[in-house]
């Protein structure tokens, strides 16, 4: 573990002076004071869905349901303290809903869940698997990407390369493509909204597809 650390302050003072030179401590600063926020990890029913990523191997309505496991495990193991994967594992999840397990019975057919677990939480799961044939309609209203939303994802890309290289940076630290779709979507809580990634992309996006 030493080892791992042992050039974090060498290479800290380096990066701080190289910020300095280049007047982008502000950047930094900026990003760092996100970080320290308590409300980053705290963590609510509210948030949970958030924080949680769905299998890319699931679709649709199986997606959803995931989510709705992810939710449930999530606030049971904050509730006993402890590790999720206790509660349940990814994949033991993911085989309940490839299996449509509708009885208590099904349950003890899948390896990777113990007795204890289905004693004390084959309730819930199956209650949650109630939910699977009701999903089809929430994910069947998915907004997707238009003709001139393609096209103005893919320009606001192009732009975002630009910049980058002439700030000497990756384009990930500026906008990745997945915010930049989100934003053309209709969200408006990303990164290059705010603080110095608005002023040297948000504003010119807004440009772009004004």
């Amino acid at each position: 573990a030493a080892e791992d650390v042992q050039f974090l302050l060498e290479i800290h003072s380096k990066l701080y002076k190289k910020l300095q030179e280049q007047d982008r401590l502000k950047w930094a600063e900026e990003d760092f004071e996100k970080l320290n926020s308590k409300n980053l990890y705290r963590v609510n029913k509210e948030t949970i869905p958030n924080k949680l990523k769905s299998p890319s191997s699931m679709h649709g309505h199986e997606k959803r349901t995931f989510k709705l496991f992810s939710e449930w495990r999530e606030l049971e193991a904050m509730k006993k303290n402890l590790p999720r994967k206790w509660i349940i594992k990814d994949k033991t999840i993911i085989e309940i809903i490839k299996k449509r397990i509708r009885k208590k019975s099904e349950l003890n057919d899948i390896k990777s869940i113990s007795k204890t677990v289905i004693e004390e939480h084959g309730t819930q799961i199956l209650k949650i698997m109630e939910n699977i044939s009701d999903t089809k309609k929430i994910d069947s209203g998915i907004i997707r990407v238009n003709e001139k939303q393609k096209k103005d994802v893919l320009e606001a890309q192009n732009e975002v390369k630009i910049i980058s290289k002439n700030l000497g940076v990756v384009p990930e630290l500026i906008a990745t493509k997945k915010e930049i779709k989100n934003y053309i979507l209709g969200e408006e809580n990303v990164r290059f909204m705010h603080g110095w990634r608005y002023e040297i992309f948000g504003k010119r996006l807004l440009e772009l597809i004004n």
